[in-house]
């Protein structure tokens, strides 16, 4: 055979070698870098980007080698609570970056003398389904430096209505953020401490399409009628139950997104209603809707007087809101 003709064959063995190596060829995480380019004091900025960047650098590294996070490693950024979740957020939602580099400002927290760093691009795992995988992380730190918490991020346009609001005071824009934000974590990571924390105890929680009839809850709230939709109405305690025991077991995984938002206030009172257009997606169930949640901020930690959601299409007219319900203080005894 002339030496052509091994050429001929050696080299399609060459090609298929070189393949196969490089089908084995894993990419490496990207070791994304967080720079702190707006906000006081110059040190807290330099010391807050050098910590989520180690932060960040491994659980990109835990998602690309399906490992654990060196919980070690990160709890030396953070208090124990910001620890815990990140850890919880991460096992439930498996996020990771392919970004490079993040420039992002530091936002004071007037409420709690905190500060927020908002805008982390993120994949994040969501089975077989078609939903969009991006989701942007909002850490919270101390005056320090450490993560306190760990949320992922309202949509941008949503943000900024809410912090544009005029009918809440700043600070309480800041609050009515939090805890939707963190409302919508509970979902993701089934935290069913804290909702079963943020309900009140008699609080009215109604599922369904439609509402018949004026139905009253205890001496705190009386919903009026509205139309006639059918609805399901459910105690706290059946409410966080169902939870409990059937929708989180069932789901590997819940995503809870919200738009268009609305924000109401109850005349003379800290109480505000928020409407917001829902969109949940599980690994077993899918569907969109209107939710509504009145807050009360009348006590030292905000409560959920009242939850509803109906399901699409909805009217305008047909969309429960606050002022479909009356406050009446409880008379004492």
């Amino acid at each position: 055979m002339s030496l052509t003709g091994k050429k001929n064959i050696i080299l399609p063995i060459l090609v298929l070698i070189v393949i196969s190596f490089s089908s084995k060829v894993t990419i490496a995480f990207v070791k994304t870098e967080i720079k702190i380019v707006e906000g006081r004091p110059k040190w807290l900025c330099e010391k807050i980007g050098k910590g989520l960047t180690i932060i960040i650098q491994e659980i990109n590294r835990a998602a690309e080698k399906k490992d654990s996070l060196n919980i070690e490693l990160i709890s030396k950024y953070c208090l124990e609570n910001g620890k815990i979740t990140i850890q919880r957020l991460f096992n439930e939602a498996g996020f990771y970056t392919f970004k490079k580099e993040f420039r992002l400002p530091l936002v004071f927290l007037e409420s709690n003398k905190e500060y927020e760093i908002r805008g982390i691009k993120v994949n994040v795992e969501l089975g077989e389904t078609k939903d969009n995988p991006m989701e942007y992380l909002v850490f919270t730190v101390d005056c320090m430096g450490l993560v306190k918490d760990l949320k992922f991020a309202m949509q941008e346009k949503l943000y900024r209505q809410i912090m544009e609001y005029g009918i809440a005071e700043f600070e309480q824009r800041q609050i009515i953020l939090d805890f939707i934000e963190k409302y919508k974590r509970a979902y993701c990571y089934k935290d069913i401490e804290y909702l079963e924390k943020v309900f009140a105890d008699n609080a009215l929680i109604i599922v369904g399409l439609k509402l018949e009839k004026a139905s009253k809850n205890g001496d705190d709230v009386i919903l009026l009628e509205k139309d006639s939709y059918e609805y399901i109405k459910r105690t706290k305690d059946e409410y966080i139950e169902r939870l409990r025991n059937v929708i989180f077991p069932r789901n590997a995984f819940i995503k809870v997104k919200f738009k268009d938002i609305e924000i109401r206030k109850l005349t003379n009172r800290t109480v505000y209603g928020v409407s917001l257009k829902q969109r949940w997606n599980s690994s077993t169930y899918s569907d969109s809707g209107y939710v509504f949640i009145m807050y009360d901020f009348e006590n030292k930690e905000p409560l959920i007087r009242v939850r509803t959601f109906q399901s699409e299409p909805l009217t305008i007219e047909g969309r429960i809101d606050l002022s479909d319900f009356q406050f009446i203080k409880s008379k004492s005894k």
